[in-house]
């Protein structure tokens, strides 16, 4: 049986799909769409949505947040001009502290890149930007080299807002991402979990 979106079967992953739905509604309307990006040629490439913890997570913040029902929703997008792209993963965690806590430790829960050959850099931690509207944030770059595709970059924005986390990875090979664009599409993210989130 082939593999499905993060190392699971097929069947898994089926099978990972059924639970609240009230929180499987709500974990998808808290992603990014088309409209909401900036201006350009935009192609939603995959869009995915799994059982917190269906794909072997580990710690006591999924293993809370798979009690507690949740869902975790991803989306991928492509910019044919320049080319370039970026994914976004949402998860509903049992509490705000719970997604406050996965900020700094979010390698485990995100998605990882199969199809990326190459060589990555160290991992810096940039200081000198700033989401609007997210208190707690990480942001990282990560310099590349692919074996196809000479130099790029990965710039990535972590952050929580209420009981949601989430995380965006901005890939641009070659060649990298502007700030004002890594920012500005962090910012309409939060905008939109903060939107859709409410009192829930």
């Amino acid at each position: 049986m082939s593999d499905g979106p993060g190392g699971m079967t097929n069947g898994a992953y089926f099978l990972a799909q059924f639970g609240n739905r009230r929180e499987r509604k709500l974990s998808r309307s808290m992603l990014l769409e088309i409209a909401d990006l900036p201006e350009g040629i935009w192609k939603v490439v995959g869009d995915r949505l799994w059982r917190t913890g269906a794909r072997g997570e580990q710690g006591e913040v999924v293993l809370r947040a798979r009690q507690a029902g949740s869902f975790t929703a991803w989306r991928s997008f492509k910019l044919e001009t320049p080319r370039g792209g970026f994914w976004t993963e949402v998860i509903l965690c049992a509490s705000s502290e719970d997604a406050e806590l996965l900020v700094p430790g979010n390698r485990t829960t995100a998605i990882k890149n199969p199809k990326f050959k190459g060589t990555a850099g160290e991992l810096r931690v940039i200081e000198d930007q700033q989401i609007p509207g997210v208190a707690i944030a990480r942001i990282t770059e990560q310099l590349t080299v692919t074996d196809d595709g000479g130099p790029g970059s990965t710039r990535k924005v972590a952050g929580s807002i209420g009981r949601a986390f989430f995380v965006i990875y901005f890939t641009r090979r070659p060649g990298e991402w502007q700030w004002s664009e890594v920012t500005s599409i962090a910012a309409s993210q939060a905008i939109k979990i903060r939107k859709n989130l409410g009192d829930s």
